[in-house]
């Protein structure tokens, strides 16, 4: 009961942490060229990531492919289990829609080497990278490769004459954070905590005869139009499944106003505003950045509210500034642009 407790606590801790924080449970297969006889490992990782960094836990065994000899019986059958801790630095943010995301990895692990009854422990550090790339939805598949070595030298019942080599995984990964793609009912107008830069209440929807208003209520109809499709890097069409930047293109094309591929293209084109919740209007584009670098973009949709696709999100849906992953996109938000032209 306790250790299901504990999963769950697991499991559940990163929505504690943000809108952006995502756990992440990850089967694999591998191959430990450290161990004699180089197993075939079979394992699982627990972890949970925010923004560009991850924490993750992970246990591996010998599935049985090998008979590592023992020091000192004969044809005995040596089992191997492994268990570590890793620290995780993504080179590009996931959030942000890389299609391949690579990675640096590092940590500390036990090295259990077990035979009729007798169990033998080494203590080992790892540094290596991975890439991965997203399938479909929270789906995507991730490859490894990391030096380990111990740091003792080995004693019996560890092969001895390998104190270092390297280990290689290849398997599926599945994000578990992020809300369903529904429309949520229009929120309170607050005024956002920790985005002191966000002075004035939402800006309502007044529908004129403006030209430029039917525009924008168009534009917000046809995003709409999209809620729940598939969030997909490069992706250009509801069939495809669409990226940010690749979204908000759509939806302007389709209103006669066409828009760069990238979203650091897209938050330099219109009419630069402040970066006033007041000042905002529906249809205005809103960029983000993560680390000094624009990689998300999204359609202002009025009363405090974005609609986008998101990586996080898992695809086409609203988000309320004033909520929880609001906050997250306030501190993030590097630049707001009117690009439907006025009369």
């Amino acid at each position: 009961m306790k250790k299901t407790i504990s999963l769950v606590g697991l499991l559940l801790f990163p929505s504690l942490l943000g809108a952006q924080a995502s756990a992440t449970v990850a089967p694999y297969v591998g191959a430990d060229a450290m161990a004699a006889g180089d197993p075939l490992m079979m394992g699982v990782t627990l972890g949970w990531e925010i923004g560009y960094v991850g924490l993750r836990w992970g246990i591996g065994m010998d599935a049985g492919s090998s008979n590592v000899p023992a020091a000192e019986v004969g044809d005995a059958q040596q089992q191997l289990t492994t268990s570590g801790v890793d620290a995780m630095l993504f080179l590009r943010n996931p959030r942000g829609g890389a299609h391949m995301i690579p990675y640096a990895v590092g940590g500390l692990g036990v090295r259990l080497a077990s035979e009729a009854g007798d169990h033998r422990l080494a203590g080992a550090w790892t540094a290596g990278g991975g890439v991965r790339v997203p399938v479909i939805g929270p789906i995507a598949m991730e490859g490894e490769a990391r030096h380990v070595r111990l740091l003792a030298p080995p004693t019996d019942g560890l092969d001895a004459g390998r104190q270092s080599g390297m280990e290689f995984r290849a398997g599926l990964s599945l994000r578990l954070g992020g809300g369903q793609a529904v429309r949520p009912p229009a929120p309170p107008i607050l005024r956002p905590s920790g985005a002191p830069t966000l002075i004035g209440p939402p800006r309502r929807l007044s529908v004129s005869e403006s030209a430029s208003a039917l525009v924008a209520v168009r534009a917000i109809s046809e995003a709409e139009r999209h809620l729940g499709v598939t969030y997909r890097w490069g992706g250009n069409t509801p069939d495809s499944g669409f990226d940010c930047s690749g979204f908000t293109r759509y939806v302007y094309r389709l209103q006669g106003i066409d828009l760069p591929r990238v979203s650091q293209d897209q938050a330099l084109v219109g009419t630069p505003l402040p970066l006033d919740l007041a000042a905002f209007q529906p249809g205005d584009l809103l960029a983000f950045a993560s680390n000094g670098t624009v990689d998300h973009i999204a359609i202002y949709a009025g009363e405090g509210r974005i609609i986008h696709s998101s990586s996080s999100g898992g695809g086409v849906r609203y988000d309320d500034l004033t909520g929880q992953r609001g906050a997250w996109y306030l501190r993030h938000m590097v630049a707001a642009r009117r690009v439907i032209p006025s009369e």
